[in-house]
């Protein structure tokens, strides 16, 4: 997200899509529970992550996250 305006306790909805055609894309909400600043530039027009708590996820999302978790182990 490259948006400085979004702020902590701000509730989104977002669409999650990878590139993997595999991959299943997924919507889920959200509430943003932390906001950092990087010295190292996470993309080209931030220095800015944060951190979210998942109120609700797809069915689908909840399997595809699970698949990721279990490839990066």
């Amino acid at each position: 997200l490259n948006s400085p305006l979004i702020q902590i306790g701000d509730q989104l909805k977002l669409h999650v899509k990878s590139e993997k055609e595999q991959d299943l894309p997924f919507n889920l909400e959200c509430a943003v529970i932390r906001k950092n600043h990087s010295q190292q530039r996470l993309n080209s027009k931030s220095g800015l992550y944060y951190a979210v708590k998942f109120h609700e996820v797809q069915v689908v999302g909840t399997l595809q996250i699970k698949k990721w978790v279990s490839l990066a182990a």
